[in-house]
């Protein structure tokens, strides 16, 4: 068995989406969803090993994974489009202690985009999306990684 089998990681990039009112774009997850039903997020997700090889036989084998995931993610969770203004921008770390993935490595990195267009379409994932002003976001219930990296960030784009 090898490192990467007995210690696993997950890796999850997120981005707070604004738009042209300066409102960020906050996603609910949908109650049958296993962990944080009903909190809200910022858009994103788990980097899939189908992202790793999407990189890999890319002609441009120098994309980046963490382009791949979140472009897949934004289309799948909300069918919008953006330009990201910065990559990567806050980061949390922690050791999962429940779930399928107890005892993982979880890391949620967060770039910062500006909607260029589309109309919110939530996958099943989700059950509600709102366009929250910056001294409003913290006021709807926020996965805890979500409101950590708000308040980090509030200062920088708020």
């Amino acid at each position: 068995m090898s490192y990467s089998e007995t210690i696993p990681s997950v890796i999850v990039n997120r981005c707070l989406v604004f738009n042209e009112h300066d409102e960020f774009l906050l996603l609910q997850r949908a109650p049958h969803i296993n962990h944080s039903a009903g909190k809200y997020e910022f858009i994103g997700g788990k980097v899939d090993y189908e992202d790793v090889i999407k990189n890999l036989s890319s002609p441009n084998h120098g994309a980046n994974v963490l382009e791949i995931a979140r472009s897949r993610e934004i289309d799948e969770e909300a069918d919008i489009h953006v330009e990201v203004i910065s990559p990567l921008r806050y980061s949390v770390a922690r050791v999962l202690d429940d779930g399928r993935y107890k005892g993982a490595l979880y890391l949620a990195l967060f770039s910062v985009a500006r909607l260029t267009g589309g109309e919110v379409r939530l996958s099943s994932e989700h059950s509600d999306s709102v366009w929250a002003p910056s001294d409003r976001v913290l006021d709807y219930d926020l996965t805890p990684e979500s409101e950590e990296a708000f308040r980090a960030l509030s200062m920088v784009i708020g």
